[in-house]
């Protein structure tokens, strides 16, 4: 017959008086609970992105959803400006627009003299 006593479970090896706080029987919801983690996604907060012109709320380290990916991108590539700092204050910081390599014929045509 198996036991669903705690005290049955760790052995003799506890004191009497922990014993006893043990004797009552395990409640699998009760572990659940403890070991679960909040689901979903966070909430969004009254405070806006810091991205002047941004009016989506923010999420992650005071930016909203885009430019916080935005501002992952430039990092990983050792490109993001020194005023991007984490929590900066609303509509504080200027939008960053990353610059682009001309492409095709119709490029090469223009910048050609």
């Amino acid at each position: 017959m198996t036991s669903l006593y705690r005290s049955d479970i760790i052995g003799s090896a506890l004191t009497a008086g922990a014993v006893a706080c043990l004797e009552k029987p395990i409640d699998p919801r009760e572990v659940l609970a403890l070991i679960s983690k909040p689901k979903g996604r966070p909430k969004p907060t009254n405070r806006a992105c810091p991205i002047i012109g941004c009016a989506r709320p923010s999420r992650s380290r005071a930016y909203c959803a885009g430019h916080y990916q935005k501002r992952r991108s430039l990092e990983l590539k050792h490109r993001r400006p020194e005023t991007w700092i984490d929590y900066a204050a609303p509509q504080s910081l200027k939008d960053v627009v990353p610059r682009r390599w001309p492409i095709g014929a119709s490029a090469l045509r223009a910048s050609s003299p």
